[in-house]
């Protein structure tokens, strides 16, 4: 009986560690990748909260109060793009744009979105969803509730809506989803796919990236909760392809290492890189602790202070350069001799052609 319970206990923590945010069920349903950003715990973590306070320090704060769009971006809390993506074999510009379907939940005001939208005709409903958008836009705008906005071509929101109408909780439960579940607990910024990348760039690889021709997942993340770490996976067809793409990469971080050997900031940022063949895997991670970025914006702040005193005094001293470039002009356009009298030509006079001068008076 203690077994059943432990493997009941154990099962259901498991469940719930990968379990999928409702809004995620308004997905492309043939997705093959998945993007997802937790704007709050960017905005909210330190690195985000560090960048807010030097914006506002140097005048320019960031208003997400004010103003509609600053507004709706204040009322996103998470947001998933999920997109079929496109073949390298496409042949028409429309079908070059794979289908997406941005789903964006946090807290919306209805009412004042439909004032921002009103330009765009009367809207229509699919399935209960309030959609707004013509037909043939490019992007339409459906308001599923004050929690859940969709933002994508009309066909493309209408198949997520479809999608959430016939999906179950266990129809997200593939290899696709799960493994975007266990990306969300990790960072704030990730991507997946079970896509190659030639399906992913919707084009032919070039050869400058043949060494990723034989990758067929690719994931990855970004988290800003101490620091910043990012981290990339891929999985090759055969653990030889895994070994060959590691030692390519490794090669293109030595030749960016000596090309830039004057420059000891990138030099460092290429040593922290690590470079992980395991079998038919790749990873590559980097990682920066939060003194080491607070050090990068003191850097950046003071070296964009110093391009602004220098422009500043160029825009000083543009006056002093007006006058000597006019001194210059005034100098140039003076004559450097008298000018020649006028001569008038009579041809065929008797004795030949006589020139006549004229003085001026």
């Amino acid at each position: 009986m203690r077994f059943f319970i432990l493997l009941v206990t154990t099962t259901t923590l498991i469940a719930q560690s990968n379990s999928h945010p409702a809004f995620w069920r308004y997905s492309h349903p043939k997705a093959k990748a998945l993007i997802g950003v937790d704007v709050k715990a960017i905005v909210n973590s330190p690195l985000g909260q560090k960048i807010t306070q030097e914006f506002s320090q140097t005048g320019l704060s960031i208003n997400m109060s004010g103003g509609a769009v600053m507004g709706l971006l204040a009322s996103v809390d998470r947001v998933l793009i999920s997109s079929p993506v496109g073949s390298p074999k496409a042949k028409t510009v429309r079908s070059q744009q794979p289908p997406v379907v941005i789903a964006v939940s946090g807290k919306f005001d209805l009412p004042q979105l439909r004032k921002m939208v009103g330009t765009a005709g009367r809207p229509s409903f699919y399935k209960g969803v309030e959609i707004h958008g013509r037909a043939g836009d490019t992007m339409s705008l459906g308001f599923v509730s004050p929690a859940i906005l969709l933002i994508g071509e009309r066909p493309n929101l209408q198949a997520a809506i479809d999608h959430h109408a016939s999906a179950a909780a266990s129809a997200l439960q593939t290899d696709l989803f799960t493994q975007a579940a266990e990306l969300s607990n990790k960072y704030d910024l990730w991507f997946v796919s079970d896509a190659p990348p030639a399906e992913l760039a919707n084009a032919d690889l070039p050869p400058q990236l043949a060494m990723f021709r034989d990758v067929e997942t690719t994931e990855g993340g970004v988290s800003f909760r101490n620091g910043l770490a990012l981290e990339f996976g891929f999985l090759t067809k055969t653990p030889e392809a895994a070994k060959q793409m590691a030692s390519a990469i490794q090669a293109l971080v030595g030749l960016a290492a000596m090309g830039n050997s004057d420059k000891p900031e990138v030099g460092e940022m290429l040593r922290k890189l690590q470079i992980v063949h395991v079998e038919d895997q790749v990873t590559l991670a980097m990682q920066f602790s939060q003194a080491e970025m607070d050090r990068a914006i003191e850097s950046a702040k003071s070296s964009a202070q110093r391009k602004g005193q220098e422009g500043w005094q160029q825009v000083q001293a543009k006056p002093a350069v007006r006058g000597n470039l006019e001194a210059s002009a005034v100098v140039a356009q003076a004559p450097s001799e008298p000018p020649k009298p006028l001569v008038v030509k009579i041809f065929n006079a008797e004795g030949g052609t006589k020139e006549i001068p004229i003085s001026k008076q």
